[in-house]
């Protein structure tokens, strides 16, 4: 049985590595995917000025967490799971499209 890590790797169903990052740092995945869909990495935004991030839609509290660099990113797998356990709710407002 492959672990959670393979199948994440593997199933174009599962959230994709640059949307989890920007996830699991506070960003919202409409604008997660969005931003990777337009060749977003998380490298690539912490290039850039507060300005620019704005400009993307990226909110301050969210420009703080890419900025500070110091939070352990959630494990992917646990990610992944939380995300398919809530069905992709949000757990604060549970709109569906956030």
């Amino acid at each position: 049985m492959p672990t959670p890590e393979a199948t994440f790797d593997r199933d174009p169903c599962r959230v994709n590595r640059t949307e989890a990052a920007l996830l699991s740092r506070g960003l919202d995945s409409a604008t997660s995917e969005s931003l990777r869909k337009a060749g977003w990495t998380l490298g690539k935004l912490k290039q850039c000025d507060d300005h620019k991030l704005t400009a993307l839609g990226v909110p301050d509290f969210v420009i703080q967490k890419i900025r500070a660099g110091g939070r352990t990113e959630i494990p992917s797998a646990n990610l992944v799971r939380v995300l398919v356990s809530n069905r992709f709710t949000c757990c604060i407002c549970h709109d569906v499209t956030k």
